[in-house]
């Protein structure tokens, strides 16, 4: 039994269509309506040779004005004795609510913000068939975070407080598959094209637990032209043995939409004679700062909470810390768009500090990469009459 499953607001119609043949003798039969009102109707298929057996499509449009679920059923039919394909439409009916529309791919990751303002999380009162969990983000907004399933146009409902909200997902195909294979610790790195003169860069929304780093390089342009393109090049690393995804979108950063993806599967494997050996950390990045007593000391640093990689102070060097996190709103709604985790340090008293932070996953042992900052203490200004 072929099973369709569809949501529709109250007052409105869902439309499906069913290929029908009369030359057969088998005609689609309502066996149960669900508490639904229907209407069908029948357009023959184009027969410009009036040729025998031809069929066509039956239509039907169904609707309530009962929220909730409805399974309507039919079945095809010659005679009582000989029945044939069983159709069934598992409809679910909402009342009229706000509506938000979001873009992703196939397979990509997605954490979609339902409301700027922090408050209770929403409840998913239909998925669609999409994998997704409400809750709360760290900033205490209310979130729906989803895995997209196949390509194809999806609606999903939340309900809080008796209020409903539907999201309407379009799920686009990943244009740029492509499959890497390395061992543990050895760089790979992934060539595409790209020109940023054009403001389109790539931009890695989930790097699957990979230590990634990529950049840009302009092709040769001896005429000094405008317009000429380049390559973004990716190099990636894995720590140890296992299959990650890498997920990338083709972007300006002001717009909230991609126009290409990419989804790179890379697999990695020990060293041949590397038994449990596991591959060296890279070096911490090292900065010099300068700032004056209680004077604050700004550190911004690119991070992203949604793949579960975040900075964490190991020595403060006796400094002042304030931390915050501020995410990219200009992509917000793309596939885990990440942001900026900020630190601001003070001393009451002049010196040389050393301020440590690391960046990793709270579950894992060891960090993907690391931060020093020696920072110089300078006295006060002093004011003299």
């Amino acid at each position: 039994m072929a099973v369709l499953k569809g949501s529709v607001p109250i007052g409105e119609q869902f439309v499906f269509n069913l290929e029908t043949n009369p030359t057969t003798g088998y005609e689609w039969k309502v066996k149960s309506d669900g508490g639904l009102s229907y209407k069908s109707w029948y357009e023959p298929d184009d027969n410009p040779g009036c040729l025998d057996g031809v069929g066509g499509t039956t239509f039907y449009a169904v609707g309530s004005d009962i929220p909730g679920r409805h399974i309507f059923i039919l079945q095809s039919e010659r005679s009582p004795d000989e029945i044939g394909d069983t159709f069934e439409v598992d409809l679910y009916v909402f009342p009229q609510c706000d509506s938000l529309y979001q873009q992703t791919w196939e397979g990509f990751n997605l954490s979609v913000v339902l409301s700027e303002e922090p408050g209770e999380p929403w409840e998913v009162a239909h998925d669609d068939g999409i994998e997704c969990e409400a809750g709360i983000d760290e900033q205490n907004r209310p979130v729906l975070n989803l895995k997209a399933g196949p390509p194809g146009e999806y609606r999903l409902l939340l309900s809080r407080s008796e209020k409903m909200l539907a999201l309407n997902l379009k799920v686009e195909p990943v244009e740029n598959r492509k499959k890497v294979e390395t061992v543990v610790g050895k760089t790979v790195s992934l060539t595409m094209d790209a020109n940023i003169t054009t403001g389109f860069r790539w931009v890695v929304v989930d790097d699957g637990g990979l230590i990634c780093e990529d950049r840009y390089e302009s092709d040769p342009n001896p005429g000094y032209l405008c317009g000429v393109g380049g390559k973004h090049i990716f190099e990636m690393t894995a720590r140890a043995p296992g299959t990650y995804v890498l997920h990338a979108v083709y972007m300006r950063p002001w717009e909230e939409q991609g126009i290409n993806s990419l989804e790179v599967v890379l697999t990695a494997t020990e060293p041949a004679g590397n038994g449990t050996k596991t591959a060296a950390l890279p070096e911490p990045m090292t900065v010099k700062g300068e700032t004056r007593v209680r004077k604050e000391y700004v550190l911004k640093l690119k991070s992203n909470p949604t793949t579960g990689f975040k900075w964490k102070v190991v020595d403060d060097g006796g400094l002042h810390v304030k931390e915050s996190y501020v995410s990219d709103t200009r992509n917000k709604s793309i596939c885990g768009a990440g942001g900026t985790t900020i630190y601001k340090l003070a001393a009451d008293t002049p010196g040389e500090y050393r301020f440590v932070a690391q960046y990793g996953r709270d579950w894992e042992d060891s960090p993907i990469k690391s931060i020093v900052l020696l920072l110089t203490v300078k006295p006060g200004f002093r004011l003299f009459r």
